[in-house]
């Protein structure tokens, strides 16, 4: 008998995604952007959008708060909610909200998939409201749940949270194929690419920092591992180039015991060093970028750019620095295709050790930018996506 609850609701669920639904006209529209991350890699789409639709408000929903100020220096228009697991606290929001369109940046796909947050309650509810509900450039983690209510959750809605979604879009094919064997509409699940790829038109260069010295960026750091690496690397470069400086940004400033972590090491290694967030643009070898928001500009007045692993090697490639990365790239990332193309395309350098960093580092600084318009051909996730849009939510 303690199942024929949840049964309950699933069969609410399965009806409400299988029936028609108006859309809120004039309501806002809902983003949900785990990370600064997800924010960043569906933006240009964002802005290309609204230039074919009228403004209306933009809200973003998060389960980390702790992104909403760089969430407002990119949309200074707009509202910030945090979100947790109640589902009265769902409803309470679309009741107060009227919310045209539901828009999920990335993930998650499935409950429970990825590292995000968002319940199932939250396309729900915005469902009952009249909201349309989309997803766009859709990537699966295959991940196994996190905890029992992401297991609960995975078990009962994943295949109505497939068919909430009035429009898909993923990276790749073999994604929309596991999609559609899940139980999503074939008819509302495209693969029209990458959107991250058409960044470029929405890269702004950040104030330049440590000015005048020739600057490695090592950004996206994950752990004491890639740390030690990057520092031993500069302290290598520093033979030959004493001038060189090194700006280093650890994955998740806000967890201070990190930030602790890189600071501690830098002072073992005899790396003088200063925190961004007291204010410093310069130090005397080492600026430490602990604040949100700020990386990718960095990545412009580099003259060299390094990025951790798993993460974004775009980013500096848009601003025409040659990247290099460390070994151990996990397949399981949208990263790691993107790597691996930029790899073959000679704009990313693999460096198995510190004296390979080194050497590659040395070698950009002295070559200057590289000419990256071939990522071109990478390019048009978004106009596709677009058209798509207009199909399925407009």
């Amino acid at each position: 008998m303690r199942l024929d609850w949840r049964w309950a609701v699933f069969r609410t669920a399965e009806a409400l995604s299988a029936a028609p639904c108006k859309t809120a006209e004039h309501g806002a529209w809902v983003v949900y952007a785990s990370t600064l991350g997800e924010l960043n890699a569906i933006t240009p789409f964002l802005r290309l959008l609204r230039q074919h639709a009228p403004h209306p408000p933009l809200i973003f929903i998060s389960e980390h708060p702790h992104y909403f100020p760089s969430f407002r220096t990119a949309w200074p228009d707009s509202l910030c909610v945090a979100i947790d697991h109640h589902s009265e606290r769902a409803a309470a929001f679309f009741r107060t909200h009227p919310t045209a369109v539901l828009l999920l940046a990335e993930i998650p796909l499935v409950p429970g998939d990825a590292p995000a947050r968002l319940p199932f309650a939250w396309l729900h509810h915005a469902k009952a409201a009249g909201a349309r509900c989309a997803l766009i450039n859709g990537w699966l983690y295959s991940e196994k749940p996190a905890c029992r209510i992401d297991r609960l959750e995975r078990a009962l809605f994943s295949r109505a949270q497939l068919q909430h979604f009035d429009l898909i879009t993923v990276q790749a094919p073999g994604i929309r194929e596991r999609l559609i064997e899940w139980g999503a509409p074939p008819e509302r699940v495209h693969a029209p690419g990458n959107l991250k790829f058409d960044a470029r038109a929405a890269v702004r260069a950040g104030v330049p920092l440590m000015a005048d010295r020739p600057t490695v960026v090592a950004g996206s750091m994950n752990n004491a591992p890639e740390y030690a690496l990057v520092i031993e690397a500069f302290i290598q470069l520093r033979e030959t180039m004493p001038q060189a400086a090194l700006i280093i940004a650890p994955r998740h400033p806000e967890n201070t015991a990190r930030t602790d972590q890189l600071c501690a090491l830098l002072a073992q290694r005899g790396v003088r060093y200063r925190l961004k967030s007291e204010g410093a643009t310069d130090a005397p070898d080492c600026l430490v970028l602990d604040t949100l928001g700020e990386l990718a500009g960095c990545y412009a007045h580099a003259g060299a750019a390094h990025v951790g692993i798993n993460h974004n090697v775009l980013e500096p490639l848009h601003h025409g620095r040659m990247v290099s990365v460390s070994t151990g790239w996990e397949p399981r990332y949208p990263s790691f295709a993107v790597c691996r193309a930029m790899q073959e395309a000679g704009w990313v350098v693999e460096a198995a050790d510190a004296q390979a960093l080194a050497a590659q580092w040395a070698l950009a600084l002295r070559q200057g930018p590289v000419d990256t318009r071939g990522l071109a051909r990478f390019e048009g996730a978004g106009e596709r996506t677009l058209q798509l849009w207009k199909q399925h939510i407009f």
